[in-house]
């Protein structure tokens, strides 16, 4: 934990609740839609990798909509997307990222579950001198 905070905690992650009547009485009971906490990444947060063929995955607690989620890869010189691919595990987002050279990058995700849940957060990365 960094600052009293879990890192792999999205910076924002609503908890959906549904109200559904039993069937006794009519008594309203929450029902918690999946748990989209991110469970692990690669890189992990503030982790120095090699750059070379480098990939991003992010584990989620449920299954989630490759399609609608988005990674963003802040470079030392730009900004760009990542394309999640779509045939990754139900619960895990997936993008290749190239060669890589060394710098700080951050690595920017917005991600979807499939009942519609959305969550966002970023990770912090370095990226070694190639030896």
């Amino acid at each position: 934990m960094e600052n009293g905070r879990n890192p792999y905690r999205p910076a924002r992650a609503p908890l959906v609740v549904a109200l559904v009547a039993t069937m006794s009485g009519g008594a309203a009971q929450p029902v918690f839609a999946g748990d989209m906490t991110l469970i692990s990444s690669s890189p992990k947060p503030n982790q120095t990798i090699q750059g070379m063929r480098a990939s991003v995955a992010l584990e989620f607690g449920a299954p989630v909509d490759h399609a609608a989620s988005r990674l963003t890869l802040v470079t030392p010189d730009a900004t760009r997307t990542l394309r999640a691919r779509l045939s990754s595990r139900p619960n895990t987002v997936f993008a290749a990222a190239g060669d890589l050279p060394k710098g700080h990058y951050v690595l920017k995700w917005q991600v979807r579950s499939m009942d519609g849940q959305h969550v966002n957060g970023e990770i912090p990365f370095d990226v070694a001198d190639r030896k």
